[in-house]
């Protein structure tokens, strides 16, 4: 009998620690852990960037730039969708 009220105590114990909230645990509100967050994301950003060995891409055959033929131009004049022309043409016979 003495081993079940032990149990009892014990299980009364840890239900009265779990109900009680951690010391600082409200201190902080939303923005505050997403700051931290962000922070530990960028040092882990850091340390990934830091860690990469670039010697490894200096034997890297990579193919190079044409020079015979030269880039098309941009076009100048503005692309109308077929919704914009038939609109145009809309407008256009509306003012005859």
């Amino acid at each position: 009998m003495g081993a079940i009220e032990d149990a009892q105590a014990d299980a009364n114990d840890i239900a009265e620690a779990l109900g009680r909230p951690m010391a600082g645990a409200y201190d902080m509100d939303d923005s505050d852990l997403l700051a931290e967050l962000e922070e530990l994301e960028s040092e882990d950003l850091e340390s990934q960037a830091l860690g990469v060995d670039l010697s490894e891409l200096k034997g890297l055959d990579a193919p190079s730039v044409p020079s015979s033929k030269p880039m098309p131009s941009a076009p100048t004049g503005k692309v109308q969708t077929e919704e914009e022309r038939e609109l145009a043409e809309l407008e256009a016979s509306m003012a005859m």
